[in-house]
């Protein structure tokens, strides 16, 4: 996808073949799709359900008083299903995050604790200390570490037109690198956006919230999942064939690694300019019907004009409208650990 060649104008530049090729086409190459599937490491079949995660004993819990171990000190964040507060374990003495659910909610957070046992550990993935079912208050709990860097939606609000871009790098950087890791897994995760993404004390990105993980070996149950602006144009335009009446079965077959791209590559959008290209990847919505035929940048032209060119670049690969020709996160990771080091090697002029 990358061609790293250096520019005649700067040597800090790549390029990207046909970026302008990217146009809207239903009968994408599905060859290459299913590629891209049959590529990943895990083969089989992941019942996310059948895995039986292993943590260490918790002492003095019980299992009819299993949520006593956590003192809740104050709520951090609240989604439609679940609260995020700040608890301390009160036999270690430690704070963690504790995100709780009501019972109706089990199978979800189950499903979520299954997804990151089964990926396993990454310097980018949360660190999960116990799982909960309390029968008695009918709640889910989940304990994690607790990230207290700040969020990343934080840091694009505290800026002047979206973070840094040396920062941004390398955000995206070990973003790209967990991702690949997830996907060589066999999961997509489908719900990436900057409201998931938190920081540690240090700096590093964290990738949370796995709520709408699933096995790429599954049948896809909902085409339209995650938050509108970051789901991918060919996840939209699918959901809006079966609003219509077309049959699952008729459909053309979506490839979730490559949406997950695009979600990151809108991600990695707002991060830089604050902002988000369009409200959503639909033929109905001006701005991206013109980018799906070539005849415009990705969002506004006034914003594209301040994007260095390797941010384009990257840009346009992750965020091309046909997926058969969008980038993969392995590719995206190796040009921006290239990027990386030309501004490392820059710095030591």
């Amino acid at each position: 996808m990358f061609d790293n060649t250096q520019s005649e104008n700067a040597c800090s530049v790549f390029t990207f073949d046909n970026v302008d090729k990217a146009i809207w086409n239903l009968e994408y190459n599905t060859m290459a799709s299913n590629k891209r599937l049959h590529d990943v490491a895990s083969a089989t079949t992941i019942d996310t359900e059948a895995i039986t995660p292993t943590l260490p004993p918790m002492t003095g819990r019980t299992y009819q008083t299993p949520s006593t171990r956590y003192n809740c000190i104050k709520p951090i964040q609240q989604g439609s299903t679940c609260i995020v507060s700040i608890a301390e374990d009160v036999i270690d003495k430690t704070f963690v995050a504790l995100k709780k659910s009501s019972w109706a909610y089990r199978s979800q957070m189950k499903h979520e604790y299954n997804v990151l046992s089964a990926i396993g550990l990454h310097r980018n993935l949360p660190i999960v200390h116990d799982y909960i079912e309390d029968t008695m208050n009918r709640e889910v709990i989940m304990a994690m570490d607790l990230y207290d860097g700040g969020d990343i939606v934080d840091q694009i609000a505290s800026g002047k037109g979206g973070i840094d871009e040396l920062q941004c790098i390398q955000h995206a950087f070990d973003l790209t690198d967990v991702f690949a890791h997830m996907h060589s897994m066999g999961f997509a995760h489908r719900d990436i956006k900057a409201d998931n993404l938190c920081t540690t004390k240090e700096g590093t990105v964290v990738v949370i919230d796995f709520g709408e993980a699933q096995s790429v070996h599954e049948p896809i149950e909902c085409y339209k999942k995650g938050t509108l602006p970051y789901v991918s144009c060919e996840l939209l335009e699918a959901d809006r064939l079966i609003q219509r009446g077309l049959h699952q079965t008729d459909l053309q077959e979506v490839d979730l690694l490559a949406s997950d791209v695009w979600s990151l590559g809108i991600t990695i959008y707002a991060m830089l300019t604050s902002k988000l290209p369009f409200k959503a990847a639909t033929l109905d919505v001006r701005g991206f019907a013109e980018y799906s035929k070539g005849e415009a940048v990705l969002g506004p032209k006034d914003i594209w004009r301040t994007l260095s060119t390797n941010a384009k670049t990257l840009l346009s690969a992750m965020c091309a409208v046909d997926p058969a020709e969008r980038c993969t996160m392995q590719e995206a990771n190796k040009f921006l650990g290239e990027w990386l080091a030309l501004v490392d090697s820059a710095a030591l002029c």
